[in-house]
């Protein structure tokens, strides 16, 4: 009996380090699920998968990890590290200024000891900008964004959310034209259509029924995906 207490303590045991969150005594070597290895920093967690691969951990030093079609990432000794089940990476903050590939919208720069984030097609998801940058999104043509500030995309490589560096005019279906101002946070649905806004001038928009609203300059408004305001 006391045998197969002792065999179940330790399988319990065996499982708290195998699966799930935890602490780290020492500095340890964990793999991705496309078996890269990774460097864990000894007292911090590590989360694992039903499989024993990394999920999340901190590095112990700096360390590059492949991404696909986005080449390498070279992240930050000391900061978390995330990676998806296939073992591309899902976060990080990047020990050097990188530029990612997005789809239509070309390249993001990336600011070194910042955080990104992917999808799992390697396309970027969130990153803060190094420079000024111009993405395309669709109908409504360009969009302004701003350096060290956070942009966000649409895994279609579209603009989610972003700041923008000048002041911009984005269509938005039946209720026309959106004046955004400068400076301020723009989002987007994956249509191109304006989701919020902060205006730069008073304008008015209509909501369902026909029934018109009058917004002041610098009021933030929201809008549903057909254009209507909410």
């Amino acid at each position: 009996m006391k045998k197969q207490l002792l065999f179940s303590a330790f399988f319990i045991s065996l499982n708290l380090i195998i699966f799930g969150q935890n602490i780290i005594h020492s500095n340890k070597i964990f793999y991705t699920g496309n078996n890269a290895s990774v460097y864990c920093l000894k007292g911090t967690a590590v989360t694992l998968n039903n499989s024993g691969k990394l999920v999340s951990g901190t590095l112990s030093r700096d360390q590059i990890f492949y991404n696909g079609k986005n080449g390498s990432v070279y992240c930050t000794k000391g900061t978390n590290v995330s990676f998806y089940e296939t073992g591309k990476v899902k976060s990080a903050i990047l020990s050097r200024g990188q530029i990612f590939y997005n789809g239509k919208n070309g390249s993001v720069y990336c600011t070194k000891g910042t955080k990104v984030s992917f999808y799992e097609t390697g396309k970027v998801k969130t990153a803060v900008l190094s420079r000024d940058q111009i993405f395309y999104n669709g109908k409504n043509g360009s969009v302004y964004c701003t350096k060290g500030t956070n942009v966000s995309f649409y895994e279609t490589g579209k603009v989610n959310s972003a700041v923008l560096s000048r002041g911009q005019i984005f269509y938005n279906g039946r209720n026309g034209s959106v004046y955004c101002t400068k400076g301020t946070n723009v989002s987007f649905y994956e249509t191109g259509n304006v989701k919020t806004a902060v205006l730069s001038r008073n304008q008015i928009f209509y909501a369902a029924g026909n029934k018109s609203r009058q917004f002041k300059k610098g009021d933030i408004v929201n809008f549903y995906e057909n254009g209507f305001v909410r």
